[in-house]
């Protein structure tokens, strides 16, 4: 789930999109019922949490990012490296922080010129380095 259009869920239905899904609605209550009763069998992954800042989010959503509801459930955040949620470590939640690294420029140019042919690599390059937002998101 995009961190981005969960941050605002109230409960389970939100964050988990039930209403999205074509099922009746005693199926959705079902699945409710259950990830409350067995949160511990539940895995959420919040993908991009660096998009939103973390006061952004609903009363419920804090909650289970400090472990404070459904506590037994497991949550995987991505985000890139900020100030915002490099807070995410000093959590009780927190059982693991696993940093991906991204690229240097070097390794990026490298790689480039090993896939592709020669004009498609420079033109990719010309283009990727003359682009900060893109440079920054791989390296």
């Amino acid at each position: 789930l995009r961190y981005e259009d969960v941050r605002l869920a109230k409960g389970v239905r939100d964050l988990m999109g039930l209403d999205a899904l074509d099922m009746a609605e005693d199926q959705r209550r079902e699945v409710e019922k259950h990830v409350h009763a067995h949160p511990e069998r539940v895995c959420i992954v919040l993908d991009g949490m660096d998009e939103t800042h973390m006061s952004q989010c609903s009363e419920f959503m804090a909650a289970i990012i400090q472990g404070e509801a459904l506590t037994g459930l497991r949550l995987i955040i991505t985000s890139r490296p900020c100030t915002d949620v490099s807070r995410l470590s000093e959590m009780q939640r927190s059982d693991h922080k696993v940093e991906l690294i991204g690229f240097r420029p070097a390794e990026i140019e490298t790689y480039v010129w090993k896939v592709l042919n020669a004009i498609e690599a420079e033109e990719l390059l010309t283009q990727v380095s003359g682009n900060p937002r893109v440079m920054s998101m791989m390296s």
